[in-house]
């Protein structure tokens, strides 16, 4: 079980702070009906991963579509995907330790993102209130019934 959080351009090409970060502009869905999220995309696969390494270099990128980062008490997973350009980054977060919020704010800066929980509207706040919503999260998956078994 994972804590999800899609890293998303807003619809409107703008971060939450209402500028595109310095020297960064997204990029034109292609052609219509292509398989993006929204009308702006992050760049090409290589482009990503050159602003996630620059962001973290301690990510492991060996396999272009797939990362991941490992923190004192978390584990990150960054599905970047192969497709051309990359419409958004999903995260899968293991694990403890309220540090992890802060890797995906950055991550997030990075990438002119929002980071958004699966299943929520919002985005994920920075600080404090991040952090409340990973406790809450691990929580939840603490608390969760283990699913039985069937027999077959």
């Amino acid at each position: 079980m994972s804590w999800d959080v899609l890293l998303t351009p807003p619809a409107d090409g703008t971060t939450s702070a209402g500028e595109e970060p310095e020297g960064r502009t997204p990029h034109a869905v292609p052609a219509p009906g292509a398989a993006v999220l929204g009308t702006v995309t992050l760049g090409t696969v290589a482009e990503v991963g050159a602003a996630i390494r620059a962001a973290v270099p301690a990510v492991d990128l060996t396999d272009p579509a797939w990362g991941s980062l490992v923190g004192p008490q978390w584990s990150m997973e960054l599905a970047i995907g192969e497709t051309e350009p990359v419409p958004a980054v999903l995260l899968h977060l293991r694990g403890t330790g309220d540090d992890a919020v802060a890797y995906v704010h950055r991550l997030a800066a990075a990438l002119g993102c929002l980071p958004v929980e699966a299943g929520q509207e919002s985005p994920v706040p920075p600080g404090e209130a991040g952090v409340a919503r990973w406790q809450a999260y691990q929580r939840e998956r603490d608390n969760a019934r283990p699913r039985r078994r069937v027999g077959v």
